[in-house]
């Protein structure tokens, strides 16, 4: 969220709002704190609509996408659902993202290698009952809540090569995973 132009602080709930800090509950209702003294009319606001940066449906199988960066969505940055299967991304990032840098579900199964996960509220978040991720090669940096994570009693397989985790409140989370 952008407010007369400048970047505004981003909290991760709206009962710690601070004058010019905002956050998103639910995923759908953002809360901002006006500064002291201003008035709606004083301001104004530019914020992301888009839901995600990619999303790949159900049953897409294939697909290589490379070099690319998102930012600034409202949810996810790569989003994965029911059996997507041999996805790869080479050299991607996702940047400032409201919920996930990247997040599968449902049996996908993607190759994430070379990019940057950064300033989203998590790095990675997989809600997979089946499938894998292998993620080589990537820096998972300054997230507000979890760098890596997978649901529990998954039977999906995660592998991190050469994965960084730098400043997550929590860098790891879950189970099923090799490092």
């Amino acid at each position: 969220v952008k407010v007369n132009g400048v970047d505004t602080a981003l909290v991760t709930r709206k009962d710690r709002l601070e004058p010019g800090q905002w956050t998103v509950e639910d995923r759908k209702t953002l809360y901002y704190r006006l500064p002291t003294g201003k008035s709606l009319s004083d301001l104004s606001f530019e914020c992301s609509t888009r839901m995600h940066g990619v999303q790949i449906p159900q049953g897409t199988a294939h697909l290589l996408i490379k070099n690319l960066n998102i930012e600034h969505v409202f949810d996810d940055g790569f989003n994965l659902h029911q059996g997507a299967n041999h996805i790869t991304f080479t050299n991607c990032s996702a940047r400032q993202c409201g919920d996930q840098g990247f997040s599968s579900h449902s049996g996908t199964e993607a190759v994430f290698e070379g990019g940057v996960l950064e300033e989203c509220k998590d790095g990675v978040y997989n809600v997979n009952t089946s499938g894998s991720l292998v993620m080589r090669g990537t820096i998972i940096r300054n997230n507000r809540q979890v760098g890596f994570a997978v649901s529990r009693n998954t039977k999906a397989h995660y592998t991190l090569n050469d994965v960084i985790l730098v400043d997550n409140p929590q860098p790891l989370m879950g189970s099923n995973y090799e490092v």
